[in-house]
């Protein structure tokens, strides 16, 4: 399954000017149906496209960070346990792949510091999910 990420720019995201996101999974959890599971919603602003369209297989979206100085965005994933990265072309790669994320709960990049934070948790979603971590978890990577 392939779950299709489409990014909406408009007004504001996690303080960017300019720039809003709504994620939409195709077939995800919380999307099947192509609801909003994450993000802000808004008008195109200037010359900005009007969304992008990322192909990630089973990622399962949740929190969104976007770096201003190399223009990445950044998605975690639930149910994987990696995050991943992609400009406005939309080509996805995995990022951060690691034993200790579980489930990527929320993302924020810090550009001055070239780094980027994530939060880290066990909900029983992931496929990295065990009775060692199930609702045990809690970190900032």
């Amino acid at each position: 399954m392939t779950t299709s990420i489409r990014m909406v720019l408009g007004v504001a995201l996690l303080g960017v000017p300019g720039l809003a996101a709504s994620v939409q999974a195709a077939g995800g959890a919380g999307g099947a149906s192509g609801a909003p599971i994450a993000g802000v919603a808004g008008p195109p602003v200037g010359s900005a496209p009007a969304g992008i369209t990322v192909k990630a297989p089973n990622v399962f979206p949740e929190g969104v960070a976007y770096d201003e100085k190399t223009g990445e965005f950044f998605v975690g994933s639930m149910r994987k346990g990696v995050i991943g990265a992609f400009k406005a072309d939309g080509k996805y790669r995995e990022l951060a792949k690691d034993p200790l994320l579980v489930s990527s709960v929320g993302l924020h990049a810090d550009p001055e510091r070239g780094r980027l934070l994530a939060c880290v948790s066990d909900p029983g979603v992931s496929i990295k999910t065990s009775p060692k971590t199930y609702r045990k978890l809690a970190r900032v990577m």
